[in-house]
């Protein structure tokens, strides 16, 4: 289903996709690096009284 949102975003002439997710998200940091996207961009945060990183995933299209 991601490959369709891929394919759908380059159809309709999007330049870029960027996503976001936390580092404890192991499957969706796999999906991600599976299509294609690379980590450009981590920021540390604690939220409900954890300490996390914040990721930022982008793709060019």
């Amino acid at each position: 289903m991601a490959e369709k949102a891929v394919q759908f975003a380059r159809n309709a002439g999007y330049e870029e996709i960027i996503l976001w997710t936390v580092s404890i998200l192991n499957e969706a940091r796999g999906l991600y690096r599976s299509l294609g996207f690379s980590m450009e961009e981590e920021i540390p945060y604690n939220i409900w009284g954890r300490d996390l990183t914040e990721e930022k995933w982008a793709m060019k299209l």
